[in-house]
């Protein structure tokens, strides 16, 4: 379990988690030790381009936003975009109906898709598992992908963190044809 608390609930909506997620994470002896400042539901900079060119209505809203000062003069920034993932459909208590291909499509066109086009900067990905087994719907996303003809961008183990089992990467090419590899982190819930 990703927190092991149970004050949790899977039919909360992808926010409630990323709050909860938030409360935890600014609690870790390193937030105070390294100056870390971490805040929920971001949206980022226009880059000083034209309102018209770049309307803030329709920016992304990149769900945390990491940053420290600690011994440099400008930020180090880092990005996080999460999203609720399930194995298969499922029916919460209200009775609504999760389907579960529906969030691995959100999963890449408004996850991967927007790092890869650059606009979410420097992060990773994190997946909120609410049903079902990481493995399983990492294997879905990279069957996804497959169809998609994206084979080269399949998700791949990867333990960049220590002794947690649910981490991959995968690449990208960019439009500016630089490669990224971007980091996912699965949360089980």
């Amino acid at each position: 379990m990703a927190i092991d608390d149970g004050k949790y609930d899977a039919d909360w909506k992808e926010n409630s988690f990323t709050n909860y997620l938030a409360s935890f994470m600014r609690k870790h002896e390193y937030v105070e030790q390294y100056h870390i400042l971490i805040k929920v539901q971001i949206q980022e900079d226009n880059n000083n381009l034209p309102i018209d060119e770049n309307d803030p209505d329709k920016q992304p809203i990149i769900d945390l936003w990491l940053a420290n000062w600690y011994h440099t003069k400008n930020a180090n920034e880092y990005f996080i975009e999460a999203k609720n993932l399930s194995e298969n459909d499922w029916q919460k208590k209200s009775g609504s109906t999760v389907d579960a291909s529906k969030q691995r499509g959100r999963y890449i066109n408004t996850g991967i898709d927007n790092f890869v086009s650059g606009r979410y900067p420097f992060g990773c990905l994190v997946g909120y598992v609410v049903q079902g087994k990481a493995h399983n719907i990492v294997n879905k996303l990279n069957e996804l992908l497959k169809k998609r003809r994206r084979k080269t961008e399949i998700l791949i183990k990867n333990q960049f963190i220590h002794n947690f089992e649910t981490c991959y990467i995968s690449t990208h090419l960019m439009s500016n044809k630089n490669s990224i590899h971007l980091k996912h982190i699965f949360l089980k819930f």
